[in-house]
């Protein structure tokens, strides 16, 4: 499952200001997953798992688990879980080109 935690719990993710220890701060999860919306009948199973085998093929095991499924956490302090909620903002590239 890929995961991704850049900032720990030390620092708000979006504006970068310290957390006093034991200090207040929001923390966030998003979890991605992949989903067709259709359910596979006991005939297609065959059928969809030689495909999926096809689409595997060449890819690494990395790559394979970020397309399926991928969590984000990350703290905010108050002002800025405030404006997270009003619309996200967040870059989530971030977690996986750095800063």
């Amino acid at each position: 499952m890929g995961t991704g935690d850049v900032n720990g719990s030390n620092h708000c993710f979006r504006c970068g200001k310290g957390f006093p220890e034991g200090g207040l701060r929001y923390r966030v999860d998003i979890r991605v997953s992949a989903d067709t919306g259709v359910e596979l009948t006991v005939e297609d199973l065959d059928k969809e798992l030689g495909r999926l085998i096809k689409v595997m093929e060449g890819k690494s095991s990395s790559e394979l688990e970020r397309e399926v499924h991928t969590d984000f956490k990350f703290y905010l302090c108050r002002e800025c879980k405030e404006e997270y909620l009003k619309g996200p903002d967040i870059p989530l590239d971030r977690f996986f080109f750095g800063e």
